[in-house]
């Protein structure tokens, strides 16, 4: 059921990060704008966009009140950056994702068909590893990006993204989850 989750979790940011996206200008304000760069981007604006929607869920549907604590800070935290990001990207000629991806879209869906106890199950895990893939592409840009300004916005980021995980690892050792999580059916794996 783990390795099922991470695959789930991981997924968006693989698909993401694997995409170059449109050419961008060959230079730009904090220096020239990479694949490395263009995939961040995007990766970053359907990640914060899923946690904004997922976290608006977290907030209406969670029994456990620290899952719902967890989805009203997803809310306030990813539209701030993502408000911060889409600025940065108009001023480097980028196009910043506002919405989540289409694999993001379908755990949204899942997460649409339960409540209670059985949302806190399937979130929580979820915001988990999700948390995980997003600290890894962040630190990669940090270390590997080539625009000074989306590496300095990805180091900025990353502390607060660290402290989600923690946030959410502690939410996880209160939530008790009796019934298997609901996954869909097939899960999609990249390369399958």
């Amino acid at each position: 059921m783990r390795a099922a989750l991470i695959r789930l979790c991981a997924l968006p940011a693989a698909v993401a990060l694997a995409a170059t996206g449109a050419a961008a200008p060959a230079s730009a304000a904090g220096g020239r704008v990479s694949a490395q760069d263009r995939a961040f981007v995007a990766a970053a604006g359907h990640g914060g966009a899923f946690e904004v929607a997922a976290g608006r869920m977290a907030a209406q549907q969670a029994h456990d009140k620290g899952v719902r604590a967890f989805g009203n800070r997803m809310v306030a935290d990813h539209t701030k950056a993502g408000a911060e990001l889409t600025a940065l990207g108009k001023e480097l000629g980028l196009e910043v994702p506002d919405t989540p991806s289409e694999e993001q879209d379908a755990i949204l869906t899942l997460f649409g068909t339960t409540t209670g106890p059985v949302f806190d199950c399937s979130y929580a895990p979820v915001e988990y590893f999700d948390h995980v893939a997003a600290i890894g592409a962040f630190e990669k840009e940090a270390d590997q990006g080539r625009n000074a300004k989306l590496k300095t916005f990805a180091r900025k980021a990353l502390p607060l993204l660290r402290e989600h995980q923690t946030m959410i690892a502690d939410t996880l050792t209160d939530v008790r989850c009796t019934a298997p999580v609901p996954l869909p059916t097939p899960i999609p794996i990249p390369g399958d």
